[in-house]
């Protein structure tokens, strides 16, 4: 049973700076550096991604984004997602759009293969554009900065 509760309701993290190593960690868990005015955020969701669950996990970054009011761009670090389902890529789709009409760009970083290769099929990297996906978390938050996002 609990292992079902926790499929359903997969848990959004805040990440931070953890160290000058770049590490990031939990920020609700460890001390880390979270900038009030960085203009990106950094979010994993634990979990995969699917119909039980995506209504949750989009309610969790809603309310990332109304705790984290300065934020212009919000990196989804997918490390932690095994798996996601045409339930998922609609949603996510449906989320991009609707925080890119509140001026929010949303980027994806290290997504595992099999997740990528289902985003690639279901046309999502087109519908972002290819200069959004990253293969660190890292990466993806200094070029965001870079940016100004």
């Amino acid at each position: 049973m609990l292992n079902f509760w926790q499929k359903a309701r997969p848990e959004v993290v805040v990440e931070g700076w953890k160290d000058s190593s770049g590490r990031f960690a939990d920020s609700a868990r460890e001390s880390v550096e979270m900038p009030e005015i960085d203009p990106s955020v950094l979010v994993r969701v634990d979990g995969a991604l699917d119909f039980t669950n995506i209504r949750h996990v989009r309610q969790g970054l809603f309310q990332v984004l109304c705790d984290h009011p300065a934020a212009s761009c919000m990196v989804l670090d997918l490390s932690s997602c095994n798996s996601i389902d045409g339930s998922a890529l609609t949603a996510l789709e449906d989320l991009i759009r609707d925080l890119g009409e509140a001026d929010v760009l949303v980027v994806f970083a290290e997504p595992r293969p099999r997740v990528l290769e289902k985003m690639e099929r279901a046309g999502l990297i087109d519908v972002l554009g290819e200069d959004l996906w990253f293969d660190s978390k890292t990466e993806a938050v200094e070029k965001m900065r870079a940016r100004g996002r």
